[in-house]
């Protein structure tokens, strides 16, 4: 391990989820808040909630995301994790990226 110097640069497979809408990622919010049962999500239904953004290919790009960011490989990433990752690259404004969310009012 150790610091590199330089520009932090986005993945291949992350590129595709780059400035995500407001919308987009409170539409991820409510297919997280439907179908995961636990903080800990699999690769299957990480391709679940990706399907609501309906972009091109979406399987592939939501395998090559999950395993971007499944670092220690255990087949499982943290959802709100990946969610807050996903809103920290969106077009959210800082304000919407920290502000709480009430579940029920993003349906």
């Amino acid at each position: 391990m150790g610091q590199s110097l330089g520009k932090a640069g986005f993945s291949d497979s992350s590129r595709p989820f780059i400035n995500l809408s407001n919308d987009s990622i409170r539409r991820l919010w409510q297919a997280f808040n439907l179908n995961a049962e636990g903080w800990g999500i699999n690769g299957s239904l990480f391709a679940t909630v990706l399907e609501t953004l309906q972009l091109p290919d979406s399987l592939a790009k939501s395998d090559a995301l999950f395993k971007t960011l499944d670092t220690d490989e255990n087949n499982i990433v943290d959802g709100l994790e990946a969610l807050t990752t996903l809103a920290m690259v969106s077009s959210m404004t800082p304000l919407e990226v920290s502000a709480p969310h009430d579940s029920s009012s993003l349906v």
